[in-house]
């Protein structure tokens, strides 16, 4: 097992949260196809860094991912919903869609009970949510005893039970049969790093073939979805190959990207994915609104969401590069702020 940690997996990171962004630029074909990776990259990574250590710690685990992901997506939910009305009032959502109170308290409680929001700036913030379940459910999953001792063949079991249940209609509280079907993807990430697969068998030839193989498979319509509202229509045997072969290429490409100048803004990027994750969508608004007052469209289509569609092919690089760079800015802002913030606070408690 390689313990040192690799910048490559950063700049993977940074590889999947930029497909991301690209991706909600609404451009079908490039939709589609980052769709194909840039999601199983984030689980994938997440299994290569869990600890086997955790099977007998789990509650310094469960902490760990309740203060990155569960907090941080309470506290972007929160202040979305805080700001839904002004929102409304600017031109980015629809004037219809003010809320009143009891639909404002409606929209706090599920956020924090049901960790679920309506608000479209949290359009993408499902995510961490999902990546939040796999994780916790990782544990309990692999203290199953048939499990325990066939790993490869119980996780893929039940990500078949999960698959029929979807299928079905199953109820599905807390998006748990998503989360038992992607939890194989989870596992695979824990075995590359197990028997150190990137390393043994991960060239530029492998590479490559993941990528003619991916297009191939994408060209002849094979697409796989890790959406909720879309697992239940993909092809199962796909759904495990294709996101391997794209977490492979990206591995490659990510090796490449380490070698060139564009090293640290990618692995930049790639640390703070999260705060792009949670900032892309309203950084999108900046843009739009240049869009629109450069061209001459009409204001109304401020609230178009994700991006205003005209001329889109033309304006996606600039969505792409606001929607992650704008939100690196303001991370960096808020880390030079925050202590500023922290030592007055201090003056003030201490008088």
């Amino acid at each position: 097992m390689t313990n040192k940690y690799d910048s490559t997996f950063s700049i993977m990171k940074g590889v999947a949260i930029i497909s991301v962004v690209i991706g909600h630029c609404s451009i079908p074909w490039i939709e589609g196809f980052v769709n194909q990776y840039h999601l199983a990259v984030f689980y994938f990574i997440a299994g290569y860094f869990f600890n086997p250590s955790y099977f007998d710690t789990p509650w310094i685990f469960i902490k760990k991912r309740v203060i990155r992901l569960y907090l941080p997506f309470i506290g972007y939910g929160f202040a979305f919903l805080l700001l839904h009305n002004l929102f409304c009032h600017w031109g980015f959502y629809p004037t219809y869609q003010i809320y009143s109170f009891s639909e404002w308290l409606r929209n706090f409680l599920l956020l924090v009970i049901r960790i679920t929001s309506s608000e479209l700036f949290m359009g993408a913030m499902w995510f961490p949510v999902s990546l939040l379940t796999v994780s916790l459910l990782y544990l309990p999953i692999n203290k199953i005893p048939i499990i325990n001792k066939h790993k490869w063949g119980g996780v893929f079991f039940c990500s078949i039970i999960a698959y029929a249940a979807i299928t079905y209609k199953v109820k599905n509280p807390y998006c748990i049969w998503d989360t038992l079907m992607i939890l194989p993807i989870y596992h695979i990430g824990v075995l590359f790093r197990q028997y150190d697969l990137f390393h043994r068998f991960v060239n530029w030839e492998t590479t490559v073939s993941c990528v003619v193989g991916m297009l191939t498979i994408y060209s002849l319509g094979g697409i796989v979805r890790f959406q909720s509202s879309a697992l239940a229509h993909n092809n199962l045997f796909l759904f495990f190959v294709v996101p391997v072969m794209g977490i492979v290429m990206v591995y490659g490409v990510s090796n490449w990207i380490k070698k060139t100048w564009m090293s640290k803004a990618v692995s930049l990027c790639g640390e703070y994915s999260f705060e792009i994750m949670a900032w892309h969508f309203i950084s999108f608004k900046l843009v739009a609104f240049i869009h629109i007052y450069l061209t001459g469209g009409e204001w109304k289509h401020l609230s178009d969401f994700p991006v205003y569609n005209a001329n889109l092919l033309l304006w996606t690089p600039l969505y792409a590069m606001v929607g992650c760079t704008l939100p690196l800015l303001l991370k960096y802002t808020f880390n030079k702020v925050k202590p500023i913030i922290s030592l007055r606070l201090q003056k003030l408690t201490a008088k």
